[in-house]
């Protein structure tokens, strides 16, 4: 049975990743310094990773904490971290960047696609600092751009839950929206009575150092119970 969820746990350790795999995560977004909302991970434990978990693991591509702007030199260096993290095998690459005007660098983001073939490229919550995300989305959708990583602008997912529904219905089969930011489990029950989201993200951690594996079991065990159900329009 082909499934249209998906729980993807972001994860600065890797112990963390094991244990929130066999909690239930389908999915690894892997970073270091999640204190600073993610920044990219050592590239021998994203190996390490690949190599070790059953989920797919995704990886975190922003160099620094100040912004998402990037010098020329920064970019150059972004452009050869994505082949290092391409060669330790990561299913995916979450990117993303704004130029001089504070809006999304189209090119930047072009070229982290071109340098990624084969792989996922998410675009991760830089879009939640900028006006107009439905706007951006048909264009995301030609760069082939898989998924936004967004919680609407809003500082909880759920305060933006009728956004989020109208972004995911906007980009139909042709992206996923990535629900992300105080994300457990019964803001994925809500989700999933009343938004054709089917996509979560969340560190699980509750205030704790460390992701709530019972959390997780009980998010993924609900999930697991819609089967494959098409989204509701």
């Amino acid at each position: 049975m082909q499934r249209t969820w998906e729980l993807e746990v972001c994860v600065d350790r890797v112990d963390d990743a094991v244990r929130a795999v066999e909690a239930g995560a389908t999915r690894i977004e892997f970073n270091q310094a999640l204190a600073l909302d993610g920044l990219t991970p050592d590239l021998e434990e994203c190996r390490w990773l690949v190599h070790n978990v059953s989920a797919p693991v995704v990886a975190m591509l922003r160099p620094h904490a100040d912004g998402f702007h990037y010098t020329a030199l920064e970019q150059a260096c972004l452009l050869r971290t994505c082949y290092q993290l391409m060669d330790c095998g990561v299913a995916g690459i979450a990117f993303g960047a704004v130029d001089n005007k504070q809006e999304l660098d189209w090119s930047l983001i072009e070229q982290i696609r071109k340098r990624s073939p084969g792989r996922e490229l998410i675009l991760h919550r830089v879009v939640d600092t900028l006006p107009g995300r439905l706007e951006l989305l048909p264009r995301l959708i030609d760069l082939g751009v898989d998924r936004v990583l967004t919680s609407g602008g809003a500082s909880r997912a759920i305060d933006a839950i009728q956004e989020l529904d109208a972004m995911q219905k906007a980009a139909g089969e042709q992206m996923d929206i990535l629900v992300g930011a105080g994300v457990d489990c019964q803001i994925v029950k809500d989700f999933v009575a009343s938004t054709c989201c089917r996509q979560f993200h969340g560190s699980f951690r509750q205030g704790a150092s460390r992701p709530n594996s019972t959390e997780i079991t009980a998010t993924a065990a609900f999930l697991e119970s819609q089967g494959s159900d098409s989204k509701p329009d």
